[in-house]
């Protein structure tokens, strides 16, 4: 009836009845029929139901599942064939299903398949799964594995132990602060909201109670993390998650934020720099965590002969490093224990135990095909390696990628194989460690080490060179000198030269970020002082004495008092105090301070002040022109005697004139003549 109504309707949406015509829609294209696995059992014990869950679309009327199940793998190297279906073992049974039958869950609409097979014992099975047309047809396929082992009452294998599996997640973002008035780096920002790659990843951990996990976390993202949420409440229960699960997780140690350290050591940067980062890092996390977390055990990414000594000298003793950071090994098995290896060459006693992490069960942590299906893969896959040596402690350790955005299926799927499964043991890498001792050349306890070698590595440049880095050293010094080294700007600054050398910065625009930041600082101490006014250049002051004082007016318009040095220069001015003084400055004040003069006549002196920071930064330089009237004791004198002998000079000139008149302008200088002679 159903049918009927659609059909009616559909045909009733084809005509459409127009003005003078009819138009008539054109067919739909015919859908692509799917069929992927969203859920399957992680294991089973021989003879039981083994189940999956499909979701399918497009799947035309008659449509039929079949399901072929092949032999048990017996190596690795047929493991690895088989995800692509490929090198296939004989089959075993092959059954088929109507679609249509399968029963449907209500909630999810995904159908329901149940296989069961008395004819499995342990082993993994490689089963293909093909949704087949009424014509027999092929529409859809794809090959997962079947798990089964043998356990006894209490659930435990009747042979053997089970694979001790460590699962490290690194926690790390973006540098979470960046130059620029929006100051918060927007990536981190969108990473640890609870939508983001790491809010749901924390989440995920929080959800987990019973599976132990390693995290890896960079000290400087949890940091942030937790100063975003006294802001953004929103963002406060990430950190709260990850705080959480501290009592039945290993949390790694590591420097403040990730570094590649051999690019660190390879490019003149200072040679404590590790180190400092290493400390700071372990102080943060532990900060973070309000727990001691012990530093023995590191994450340290990539690694050659330098770097790994440095971290031996800083007492991390035991690593997880990547397995293709190793030279490659020849063993029949998969190498699924830790190895030893010498810092010093030839010196056994310097050796640190590595546990070298499986890059190819580590592809299904990312991928193209869907979440369910990666999982059941890695959980194959690992059943495949515990399978091997059934008899002795081995173990593995995956790592996820960096930055990997974790899907709730796949986590909740691999959690869901490892919880309560006989062949895996999920522990943490120093559960691992406590068990499983480290490779022998005979592979007895008793043996000889198996001494493994880093692979060569060619370290990238750091984001910032040495010269780039040791200006923003400078630049945090003088911050610290300004405002002291509690302040929060001396923290911004010391944050800035940290995360200027992050791994997550050697991409270009991260390069172009880290130096910025480093400028930043600079620039932090240059608005700082810019806040502070010295006395306007050019100012006139008069004195009227020997001995005066001249005022001199700063302001600081910041939000912090500061002490600045003021030096003053004169030719002509006297300073009785001494020409340098320090000048302490309230925050938000002005301050006006009286500098003693003495001076030794009149006219105009200028003074040049300079005023600095304690550090030898400079604040301000302006002149002062000091304007003098005094005049002194001997230019009294000379004055007194000069306008006395022009008063005695114009006193005898006018009695001169005078007697001049008197004599009726005869020259009275000249005798007169003799007797007889003519005048």
């Amino acid at each position: 009836m159903i049918r009927r109504a659609v059909a009616a309707l559909v045909c009733a949406l084809a005509i459409v009845v127009g003005s003078g015509g009819v138009l008539v829609a054109p067919a739909a294209a015919q859908a692509t029929p799917s069929l992927v696995l969203a859920g399957q059992s992680a294991w089973i014990k021989p003879g039981d139901g083994f189940l999956m869950r499909l979701s399918a679309t497009n799947v035309p009327p008659g449509a039929q599942v079949a399901v072929t199940v092949h032999d048990a793998l017996t190596s690795r190297t047929a493991f690895d064939a088989s995800i692509d279906g490929n090198n296939l073992p004989p089959t075993r049974d092959r059954q088929k299903f109507a679609f249509d039958e399968l029963v449907a869950d209500p909630a999810t609409g995904q159908r329901l398949l149940a296989y069961t097979s008395t004819a499995l014992g342990g082993g993994v099975f490689p089963v293909e799964v093909d949704l087949r047309s009424a014509a027999d047809e092929s529409l859809a396929h794809f090959v997962t594995h079947a798990v089964v082992a043998p356990v006894n009452a209490d659930g435990a294998l009747t042979v053997g132990q089970p694979l001790n599996v460590a699962w490290v997640w690194p926690l790390q973002a973006e540098p979470a602060y960046v130059a620029g008035k929006i100051s918060i780096n927007p990536t981190t920002l969108g990473d640890v909201s609870p939508t983001g790659r790491l809010g749901r990843q924390a989440e995920q951990l929080a959800a987990n109670t019973d599976v132990p996990l390693t995290i890896a976390p960079s000290p400087e993202t949890l940091d942030a993390w937790d100063d975003f949420g006294a802001s953004k409440p929103e963002l406060a229960d990430g950190a709260l998650a990850i705080r959480s699960t501290i009592a039945r997780n290993q949390f790694l140690t590591g420097p403040f934020v990730p570094l590649n350290v051999p690019s660190v050591l390879r490019s003149g940067l200072p040679s404590d720099l590790v180190n400092s980062e290493l400390r700071r890092g372990v102080s943060t996390l532990e900060t973070f965590l309000g727990a001691h977390v012990d530093p023995s055990t590191a994450l340290p990414g990539p690694l050659d002969a330098a770097s790994l000594s440095l971290l031996s000298n800083a007492s991390v003793r035991q690593l997880v490093v990547e397995g293709d950071a190793l030279e490659p090994v020849n063993e029949k098995f998969t190498p699924a224990h830790p190895y030893k290896m010498r810092v010093e060459p030839d010196a056994d006693s310097s050796a640190v135990t590595v546990v070298a992490t499986d890059t190819e069960l580590e592809k299904f942590l990312t991928g193209d095909e869907p979440p369910a299906l990666r999982a059941a893969h890695l959980l194959a896959g690992l059943a495949v390696v515990a399978g091997e040596q059934p008899s002795l402690a081995r173990g593995v350790a995956l790592t996820n990628p960096v930055h990997w955005n974790a899907d709730d299926t796949f986590v909740s799927a691999v959690l869901a194989g490892l919880r309560g499964n006989p062949l895996l043991r999920p522990t943490t890498v120093e559960g691992l460690l406590d068990v499983v001792p480290a490779a022998t050349a005979n592979g007895q306890p008793d043996g000889e080490p198996v001494y493994r070698e880093l692979a060569p590595y060619s370290a990238p440049a750091p984001p910032v060179n040495a010269r780039q880095y040791a200006e923003g050293v400078q630049s945090r010094a003088a911050v610290a000198d300004l405002v002291g080294t509690t302040n929060a700007l001396t923290l911004r600054a010391e944050r800035a030269l940290a995360t200027s050398l992050a791994t997550e910065w050697t991409t270009p625009n991260g390069r172009t970020q880290a130096r910025q930041l480093l400028t930043s600082i600079r620039g932090s101490v240059n608005d700082y002082l810019s806040r502070i006014q010295v006395q306007p250049n050019n100012t006139n002051i008069t004195i009227t004495s020997s001995k005066a004082e001249i005022p001199i007016s700063f302001r600081n318009t910041g939000d912090d008092p500061i002490t600045v040095h003021v030096k003053l220069d004169s030719d002509r001015l006297v300073f009785p105090a001494g020409d340098e003084l320090e000048v302490p400055l309230p925050a938000h004040h002005n301050t006006t301070v009286r500098i003693a003069v003495e001076t030794r006549g009149s006219g105009t002196s200028p003074v040049v002040l300079t005023a600095t920071t304690p550090g030898g930064l400079t604040v301000g330089k302006t002149t002062i022109k000091v304007r003098s009237t005094f005049v002194s004791g001997v230019g009294v004198f000379l004055t007194v005697g000069a306008i006395v002998f022009l008063a005695l000079w114009w006193g005898w000139d006018i009695h001169r004139r005078r007697k001049k008149r008197a004599l009726g302008g005869r020259p009275t200088s000249r005798l007169a003549p003799p007797a007889g002679q003519p005048a």
